[in-house]
């Protein structure tokens, strides 16, 4: 193809450079069993952190569909990998090579019995983590938080907070958010009750101080004459003041002491 700038007579008239960079994108997914996958919600969350060891390990220019043996059954989900890929090419996109690693995470389910009822368990990876399931100890967390949201609507806060603390405590995967929902729900109105409760301590002991400051000043640093009337006999806060008890008013503000 003759150049229709220059004519084929390679002359430079202009130039600019292109830069190409490789990146990659990073498709990936956890296939657990269905077992598993039913009894065990906690696996998904946490299946990065399982000890693993690889099982495969291909690169190829372009794979097709089915790279694993026929009926295997990752390959479904590999496929629908490649699929993605190849649709995100274009002209400025050029795939160089594709590798596909699988990885392996041991797992081994155990059911066991206790007290005439079954339960299930699971070890995973090669540090046989545990993760509980359904247990005896999730029941006793499952009841705790039941009687703890019921005692929070009866308004038995106390009861209702060691309830929920307890299950909190023992933290058991599938009622976790909301254990932890309703014990934060019950901190508040212990937060507002106590609110509250600050709020009518200092009011009764502004009005029971309000006496006693009433007396004293009036009494040992008399400075409120029309408080005199404490001093009198006939008075109901004269038997309650002793200090009152020792001085005698004459209605002009002024006081004498007088024996007791």
């Amino acid at each position: 193809m003759t150049c229709y700038t220059c004519q084929g007579h390679k002359q430079l008239m202009h130039y600019f450079f292109v830069e190409r960079t490789l990146n990659y994108t990073d498709q990936n997914t956890c296939i657990v069993h269905e077992n598993i996958y039913k009894q065990f919600p906690e696996y998904l969350d946490h299946y990065q952190e399982y000890k693993s060891y690889n099982v495969v390990s291909q690169t190829e220019d372009l794979f097709q569909p089915g790279v694993l043996p026929e009926g295997h059954h990752l390959n479904s989900f590999i496929d629908a990998f490649i699929t993605e890929s190849r649709e995100k090419n274009s002209d400025s996109h050029v795939i160089k090579f594709q590798r596909l690693d699988i990885d392996c995470i041991d797992t081994w389910e155990l059911t066991y019995t206790f007290r005439g009822k079954e339960y299930v368990m699971a070890f995973t990876g090669s540090e046989y983590t545990v993760i509980p399931g359904l247990s005896p100890i999730y029941e006793v967390a499952f009841k705790d938080w039941k009687s703890g949201v019921r005692a929070g609507r009866l308004l038995w806060t106390t009861r209702a907070y060691h309830r929920l603390k307890k299950a909190s405590s023992i933290d058991v995967y599938e009622i976790r958010e909301k254990v932890n929902t309703a014990f934060g729900a019950v901190n508040e109105k212990i937060k507002d009750h106590y609110t509250v409760g600050v709020r009518i301590a200092g009011l009764l002991a502004l009005f029971f101080g309000s006496f006693i400051a009433y007396g004293w000043f009036k009494h040992i640093n008399p400075v409120f004459s029309y408080a005199s009337f404490i001093n009198r006999p006939e008075n109901f806060l004269h038997a309650y003041h002793a200090w009152a008890q020792g001085y005698r008013g004459d209605g002009n503000g002024r006081f004498h002491q007088q024996e007791v």
